[in-house]
């Protein structure tokens, strides 16, 4: 870092908390801006590229160096450059998993309420006109749909687990691996799916279902 090495670091950090004027303080400043930003953009390209955006990112770096120049630094008590990088990349991981972790509600929140069809897995009594609609094929596997059979028939997954000597939270963790596959279909297999288990609701509530 130059001329940083005529004093120590820990000088440094205070002079470029004060008022960042001096050579130092601003070579300072670069470096640790610099090596946020590789830091976001390293494990954003590695781990979350689907999640975070380019603009997002920027923000990031902004928040780590907000930080670190509104308290976290002054509290840094190491002497050497290895040590105030290894500091930094703690705030920067913070700052960047706050970001995904929200990001991450937002999807699955989205995600929800896109399958309000399986929410609970509640019947609804359907209009009229369901009895002309045509039945979609079903997108699931056989085995998921026998699955799904046997929850409309049992009428709950606290009755289907009864039935089947298991517990409700193997019952759960069942629905959440075919909604998982629901997910990963592709949109008309969605549509499909959306019809196949309103007809089978209907079949339900009129005792279709033997």
């Amino acid at each position: 870092m130059g001329s940083m090495e005529t004093q120590t670091l820990q000088v440094t950090i205070r002079q470029l908390t004060a008022n960042r004027q001096s050579e130092e303080a601003r070579a300072l400043y670069i470096k640790l801006a610099q090596f946020a930003h590789m830091r976001v953009q390293k494990r954003v390209k590695t781990y979350y590229s689907d999640l975070v955006s380019g603009p997002e990112k920027e923000e990031i770096v902004g928040d780590v160096i907000y930080q670190l120049m509104s308290g976290s630094l002054a509290r840094f008590r190491g002497d050497t450059l290895p040590a105030l990088l290894a500091f930094v990349r703690t705030v920067t991981d913070r700052c960047l998993w706050r970001v995904v972790h929200r990001k991450i509600r937002e999807k699955n929140s989205l995600r929800t309420s896109n399958i309000d069809l399986i929410r609970d897995w509640n019947s609804q009594i359907p209009s009229p006109e369901h009895n002309l609609r045509l039945i979609p094929p079903s997108p699931f596997s056989q085995t998921d749909e026998d699955y799904l059979l046997s929850l409309f028939k049992a009428g709950s997954q606290a009755d289907l687990a009864r039935l089947q000597g298991t517990s409700r939270a193997a019952v759960t963790q069942r629905i959440r691996r075919i909604r998982s596959r629901l997910d990963d279909m592709q949109e008309q297999q969605q549509d499909n799916a959306k019809g196949w288990l309103k007809h089978l609701a209907w079949q339900s509530t009129t005792g279709g279902l033997t």
